[in-house]
């Protein structure tokens, strides 16, 4: 640049931060104490470019204890056994109401017995597909880890095959696209 006659403004030396406006960095961590799983094409690198939905670890859950997969084998049975019980009992209140020997609010309540027990057989099914899940390492029982938002992966504390528990953080992502300089100025 040629010299130029100008004003010159002072300037103050301070040490200041770089920080993400709201919204704009995000923390992956692990909802369920399990195992991780690796995608196909292996962890994400400190580095790396991700996109919102992007597929970052794969989580198996692990039982609380080790009886709680057989308790969750043990409810599915109880639950169809139930639902059995109430099928049955439902086809006896239609046989007795064209009999006219019930009324109808007992009918309904049987329908509505065998409803909640059809229910209650989903729910414990459900249950019991995390674990099996969990052992073969695939199916319901996996929990895929994506990014909430796009940017840059800054720290990846994941390592494939380590159990990890409920809160610990994997994942930190920053969208670089905006950031801000943060610095305390004295007022003098």
């Amino acid at each position: 640049a040629f010299v130029a006659e100008a004003a010159l403004a002072p300037s103050v030396v301070v040490s200041g931060r770089i920080e993400t406006p709201p919204g704009g960095s995000a923390v992956i961590g692990a909802p369920v104490t399990g195992r991780l799983v690796s995608p196909e094409k292996g962890l994400p690198r400190p580095g790396a470019t991700v996109r919102t939905g992007e597929v970052l670890a794969s989580l198996i859950p692990a039982p609380a204890s080790p009886e709680a997969a057989a308790r969750a084998s043990l409810a599915v049975a109880e639950a169809e056994a139930r639902l059995s019980a109430a099928g049955r009992a439902l086809e006896r209140a239609q046989r007795l109401i064209r009999d006219e020997a019930i009324s109808q609010r007992e009918l309904e309540d049987a329908r509505r017995e065998r409803a909640v027990a059809q229910e209650s057989v989903s729910a414990a099914r459900r249950g019991a597909a995390l674990y099996s899940g969990a052992r073969g390492g695939s199916g319901q029982g996996s929990w895929h880890l994506t990014a909430p938002i796009d940017g840059t992966l800054v720290a990846v504390m994941a390592t494939p095959g380590a159990t990890v528990s409920p809160g610990e953080t994997l994942f930190s992502i920053v969208d670089t696209r905006e950031l801000w300089i943060v610095a305390r100025v004295p007022e003098q």
